[in-house]
């Protein structure tokens, strides 16, 4: 896209795979929280790739510690600062991990290195946009598509979404397995083809593709459909409300979503990252993970519907707008939905991260007042998934998810109680998009 926006003068169209929209928001941060685990991994892989290209040895065990699969307990023993310091002196491709960690804010130093998506909206270049659920760049691939779909060449954007990650698009994945999801199944390469052979004037071509310019594999149904925009213009957003007792309530649920719910965050202790929209270490670290574990601990706020009557879809952008307080002048929230089957396995389905003084822009910084609460929205990005009858809807709520995201230490290595409110005056709700999937016949 950047080489796209200096010069469009032989470029006919464009395929995105797995693109990001900034570098700050898409790999190195989000919700103003550092990506720590993934800043090291994509660092570490600049830094070996510099070395092979210098000829020269690998770096000494002290700054690339081995085995390259786990590199947790070497970031919980040194730091993010000082891995980054290593990863810096061990060849100058590392050396903007350091830069990174300095500049937690959106500041100038970001905006010299600016991807700048929003001037997509004026490229007249027809372009195919591929993304996964279960990527680390779904969410920019999603505002790159919106950006160039509202603009000059609009009618010539596409949009494909299926059940991958960053690195595998089989279609099975850790944790579940996707019929049809893969990109051989789905026919990806022959669209590709025919859209690349359309923008170059062949009728026949332009002829095959499909009506509408997006298309998404649901998981749980196992089929792709096509939509005329995205989001699903079909779509409604319903609110679930967090509730005592650990519930979470559907739209037409009546009850009373009355008190609130606190748990303790240590940060020497901090809950760990499993499965999720990420690229860090093996490929099968990514995806649905099953989440029981994690919601096991005390450290976790678990929010579950009763077993659903009726199956719904859930289709597009998804948010979480909570009243929150701690009693710290700063922490992260994590927020992750899942669908749990009769089994009780917490499938993840997906998430977002909040740097608490954040809540206000990636620019500045609002501390908290110890005890008083904050409404702070989570960007959970966006899932594509029909739940059956029988399944039930989770929230999971914790101040951590390590080593995918930086560790909070506002208050000096002491804990920090983290409150979400959910009473009358306090409302916190997770907003779905539903569709009626019976209205979208399977594309393929």
């Amino acid at each position: 896209f950047t080489a796209a926006l200096a010069s469009t003068e032989h470029l006919a169209a464009m395929t995105a795979w797995v693109a990001p929209s900034t570098y700050d928001e898409d790999l190195a941060m989000r919700g103003g929280v550092l990506l720590a685990g993934t800043s090291y991994e994509w660092t570490r892989q600049q830094v070996r790739a510099g070395l092979v290209h210098d000829g020269q040895e690998d770096a000494p065990q002290e700054l690339l510690p081995e085995p390259m699969e786990d590199f947790t307990p070497f970031l919980a023993r040194v730091g993010m600062a000082e891995a980054a310091r290593r990863l810096a002196r061990a060849h100058t491709a590392g050396g903007h991990a350091a830069d990174w960690v300095a500049h937690p804010l959106h500041d100038a130093y970001w905006e010299s290195l600016a991807y700048p998506w929003r001037a997509l909206a004026g490229l007249g270049v027809p372009a195919l946009h591929v993304a996964g659920w279960y990527d680390l760049f779904l969410g920019g691939t999603l505002r790159n598509y919106r950006a160039m779909a509202d603009g000059p060449a609009g009618a010539g954007q596409r949009l494909v979404i299926g059940p991958w990650t960053h690195l595998t698009f089989d279609g099975h994945l850790v944790g579940r397995s996707f019929p049809g999801g893969g990109t051989r199944e789905s026919g990806l390469g022959e669209l590709t083809v025919d859209f690349w052979r359309a923008a170059l004037g062949d009728g026949e071509a332009a002829a095959r593709l499909p009506r509408d310019p997006v298309r998404v594999y649901i998981m749980g149904a196992d089929r792709w459909i096509d939509l005329p925009a995205w989001p699903a213009p079909d779509a409604v957003a319903t609110a679930w409300r967090l509730a005592d007792d650990g519930a979470l309530l559907a739209p037409d649920d009546e009850r009373p979503a009355a008190g609130s719910t606190s748990w303790t965050h240590d940060p020497a202790d901090p809950a760990p990252t499993e499965g999720g929209q990420m690229l860090m270490g093996p490929a099968e670290n990514a995806g649905p993970h099953d989440q029981r574990g994690i919601e096991a601990r005390d450290d976790v706020a678990v929010f579950t519907t009763p077993v659903l009557a009726e199956p719904v879809t859930v289709l597009g952008p998804v948010r979480l707008r909570a009243q929150v307080a701690a009693d710290a002048e700063d922490a992260h929230l994590h927020a992750a939905l899942t669908e749990v089957l009769p089994d009780g396995t917490s499938v993840l389905l997906t998430d977002g991260a909040l740097r608490l003084s954040a809540r206000g822009g990636a620019d500045r910084r609002d501390p908290l007042v110890p005890g008083k609460p904050v409404e702070a929205e989570i960007d959970m990005w966006a899932t594509g998934v029909h739940v059956p009858a029988g399944h039930r809807l989770r929230l999971d709520l914790a101040g951590s998810c390590w080593p995918r995201y930086a560790v909070a230490d506002p208050a000096g290595g002491a804990p920090v109680r983290l409150t979400v409110l959910h009473d009358a005056e306090h409302p916190s709700e997770l907003v779905l998009p539903l569709i009626d999937l019976d209205a979208h016949p399977a594309a393929l």
